[in-house]
């Protein structure tokens, strides 16, 4: 059943997560939870408990491969984004800005190309310069790892901090259509692979009080409330070099859904 392992989670997180107190809000935490995700492209928590908003899903990864930090048409789509946009405007969770302004992607494909035995295939996003006193954003992810074993692309996200309800609902989209972008410039570049699983680490895994409700429903349907989403399926690498901009759009199905 689709959505199996996002139940599994809720239901792990409802019954061993420790009550905790974090800047004054309570929450249930679980400590280095990993979930893991056989299919990418089964990346979305489409549970009528959840009320999953898909469109906000789609903005945020927009909104990473353009890669502009100062870009503040998110704030538009959540509200949280205000509460967190830094002094000169911009934000240090755009992850875009460093997987693709700062060569990270590439450095990714060309390590993988180079040797797919590779173990340097990474991407980092969490740094020192976000570690201050009184910084309001202090980027969640910490790393990225891509390997190829068995002639399969595997990912390896990092997480210090992730809100199972909230964050970790559109982080997995956006990571699993990141891992699907890097699988289609390998395929680019003629290497012999297949997509493999999702590897989702976190250090601290939790829900706040105001998602008790919500998390103790998702838990106890056992996934019995999950439905379907047509997503389509990218293609080739220019269903994403076209959405950045980088080429003439090919009119893919993805494209034009991600874009919808």
């Amino acid at each position: 059943m689709k959505g199996r392992h996002f139940t599994e989670l809720y239901q792990d997180l409802s019954r061993l997560g420790d009550l905790i107190t974090v800047r004054g809000l309570s929450s249930l935490e679980l400590l280095n939870y990993t979930l893991f995700i056989d299919n990418p492209r089964d990346c979305l928590t489409s549970f009528t408990n959840r009320n999953l908003n898909l469109q906000y899903c789609k903005k945020e990864w927009l909104w990473y491969l353009h890669g502009d930090r100062y870009d503040g048409s998110i704030m538009e789509h959540a509200s949280l984004w205000k509460k967190i946009q830094l002094p000169d405007g911009g934000f240090n969770s755009n992850y875009g800005q460093y997987i693709f302004r700062q060569g990270q992607f590439g450095w990714v494909v060309n390590s993988l190309v180079k040797d797919p035995n590779s173990r340097q295939a990474c991407m980092q996003l969490l740094n020192s310069s976000h570690m201050h006193e009184g910084n309001p954003d202090v980027v969640c992810t910490m790393g990225i790892q891509f390997f190829i074993r068995d002639k399969k692309l595997s990912m390896h996200v990092h997480m210090r901090s992730n809100d199972a309800i909230f964050g970790m609902t559109n982080d997995v989209f956006c990571f699993s259509q990141l891992h699907q972008m890097v699988y289609w410039a390998l395929k680019a570049e003629g290497l012999d692979i297949e997509l493999g699983e999702y590897t989702h680490q976190v250090g601290s895994l939790h829900v706040y009080e105001n998602h008790f409700g919500m998390l103790l429903k998702l838990a106890t349907a056992g996934g019995s409330d999950h439905y379907e989403i047509d997503m389509p399926e990218p293609t080739s690498i220019e269903d994403f070099t076209s959405i950045m901009g980088y080429g003439p759009g090919n009119g893919s199905a993805y494209a034009d859904w991600m874009l919808s």
